[in-house]
């Protein structure tokens, strides 16, 4: 593992949705953050195995540790600055973290079943029947 001159945040950018979302990122909050398609990133150097980025989106720190999901989106609101940290502490708060988990699971398991999803979007897998 090594260090990275800056964090990275890797989505994936077969699926629309994700596509929209990070260029949202990176118009309104511009986080300190490089925003890679994991299919355009070198995942064994940055430590991130294929089954991780398939379910949800990957912020590496520049130590080289990541997380995964929710606290991927949080780590990106929280390289900000300080009002971005704030809300970061909050939405990531032991109330509130669980249930924004939860939600962005949900989210991962449908995301092809949302305006702009495609089938592309579809986790591999999972059941889409329901």
């Amino acid at each position: 593992m090594h260090t990275l001159e800056r964090p990275v945040f890797l989505y994936d950018a077969d699926c629309g949705i994700c596509e929209q979302g990070t260029q949202r990122m990176r118009t309104r909050m511009r986080p300190p953050v490089d925003i890679i398609a994991w299919q355009d990133a070198d995942l064994q150097s940055l430590g991130v195995a294929v089954d991780e980025v398939l379910f949800s989106p990957v912020f590496v720190r520049t130590d080289g540790t990541h997380v995964t999901g929710a606290r991927s989106m949080l780590s990106v609101m929280a390289s900000t600055g300080a009002a971005g940290r704030r809300r970061a502490a909050v939405l990531g708060s032991r109330a509130l973290l669980p249930l924004i988990e939860a939600a962005f699971r949900a989210f991962y398991r449908n995301r092809h079943r949302l305006p702009g999803g495609t089938d592309a979007c579809r986790l591999p897998g999972v059941d889409h029947a329901h």
